[in-house]
């Protein structure tokens, strides 16, 4: 069993021990190919088992691989940003000591029996034909066209202008004259270039650009190309980008239905402004993003649909009891959708320590694979960069998801009628018409604003 870890064609060598491939093992989850984000080392290095050699990324997280091997490293079998295919060695090894199992050779097949080489032919004698044809030279009888290699294009082109196509020089195969050839013989008969013999039957012309007396036109010049605007850039897709693409063409098939609200700040900005000094005594940085959230799942608590999905067999719908809500980072590299688990059992502070770990682990490309996996409901705040509504489009799995438009300053009535500046969020809600109606996702909507708008009443439902 111990064989089967190596190639059954690893090199042999007789300084110090034998080389072996270090495989690219099984890391689950379906995942058959990584991308090589970054070598630890290089060719000629010695580590030790347990050192790290490369950082790949898979399509649901970014792993560290370690050696197995004491030893050299021989060859590094991929560039940074290669595609490395499960079961295929990423380096080889020499092993120190030799004393590990060595592959065992493989005996190469008995080659075929070769045929009997070929006798030379001797070389024929003077004076006796060669069995292969020459090239006839083609022979152009003046005033006779049918004589002439011409493709029907040209000879109307030539019976039109009543040229003399035994006049015509050919630069085509074995003497053909091509179009081009005859463009540029009437081009040398407009401007006097040409000098010709006396016409022949069938043809009357002069240097002065006049056949059978019309005027010959030359060809119109072909335009320049036009200069490019500026060179083309391709990238190859990579690391999370390839995780979205695939993402985004399965849920094309989900039936989407979108809907939009306006929901007031004013109360939330003030609580983040009374809230922000304690957080910082607690080594928290404190947005409003995480009173939203949380704001959020005492919404879910009250409106489970919002927060379900299929079963596998798409006969039961699961009512899940956990709210792990995922938060769309945008990273150099990609959207990447960590999610914040149980945020109904977490606290403010602790869901805004949750959400400041997740986003610096998403822009490093470190997120783990646990933190991507199993979100519930999502959130995306394009809002921070700018834009009023949008269209999100799900995750996989989930019935939800809200994109937060910029948090504006404007004018609006109160309810004495006067106009007062008020700080409003345009939020965009898309949601799964299988298990979601217009009229469910109204009613949830509303009693998130009403806890936004009154973030005070979240006391009442904290445990």
């Amino acid at each position: 069993q111990h064989l089967r870890m190596f190639s059954s064609s690893a090199p042999q060598s007789s300084a110090g021990g034998d080389i072996v491939p270090f495989n690219l093992a099984d890391i689950g989850e379906g995942i058959t190919e990584v991308e090589v984000l970054k070598w630890y080392i290089k060719e000629g290095d010695n580590i030790k088992a347990f050192d790290p050699i490369c950082e790949v990324q898979s399509d649901k997280a970014t792993v560290e691989i370690s050696s197995r091997y004491d030893g050299e490293v021989i060859k590094i079998h991929h560039e940074v940003g290669a595609v490395a295919n499960v079961g295929q060695p990423l380096i080889d090894i020499r092993r120190e000591g030799g004393g590990g199992v060595t592959a065992p050779r493989t005996t190469p097949p008995p080659s075929a029996p070769q045929p009997p080489p070929e006798k030379p032919k001797a070389p024929a004698a003077e004076g006796t034909p060669n069995p292969k044809k020459p090239e006839v030279p083609v022979v152009k009888t003046p005033g006779d066209n049918n004589k002439v290699l011409a493709t029907p294009a040209v000879r109307a082109i030539a019976k039109s202008a009543g040229v003399d196509l035994t006049k015509v020089p050919g630069t085509g195969r074995d003497g053909r004259i091509t179009k081009e050839d005859m463009m540029e013989f009437l081009k040398d008969l407009k401007f006097g270039s040409l000098s010709l013999d006396p016409p022949t039957a069938g043809f009357s012309g002069d240097v002065s650009g006049h056949v059978n007396g019309a005027a010959v036109q030359p060809p119109n010049p072909q335009p320049a190309p036009p200069a490019p605007l500026g060179e083309d850039k391709v990238e190859p897709v990579r690391g999370f980008m390839r995780t979205m693409i695939k993402t985004m063409q399965m849920q094309v098939q989900v039936p989407h239905f979108g809907y939009s609200d306006e929901y007031p700040m004013d109360e939330v900005l003030q609580m983040r402004k009374l809230l922000r000094v304690e957080a910082e005594k607690q080594g928290v940085k404190l947005t409003y993003m995480p009173i939203i959230i949380k704001a959020l799942s005492l919404a879910m608590a009250q409106h489970p649909e919002v927060n379900s999905k299929f079963t596998e067999d798409m006969q039961s719908v699961r009512y899940l009891g956990s709210h792990n809500i995922g938060i769309a980072v945008d990273t150099p590299t990609g959207l990447v959708v960590p999610n914040i688990k149980g945020v109904q059992n977490l606290s403010i502070f602790e869901v805004a320590k949750e959400l400041e770990r997740l986003s610096a682990q998403a822009r490093e490309g470190k997120v783990s694979k646990v933190d991507l996996e199993g979100g519930t409901i999502t959130l995306s705040n394009v809002g921070a960069i700018g834009g009023t509504y949008t269209s999100p489009i799900l995750m996989p799995g989930e019935a939800l998801i809200g994109a937060m438009g910029s948090v504006a300053k404007v004018p609006a009535y109160n309810e004495s009628g006067e106009v007062v500046p008020t700080h409003l969020m345009r939020m965009s809600w898309s949601g799964d018409h299988r298990l979601l109606a217009g009229a469910q996702l109204a009613r949830f909507s509303n009693t998130f604003k009403d806890l936004l708008s009154s973030p005070s009443k979240m006391l009442l439902n904290l445990r």
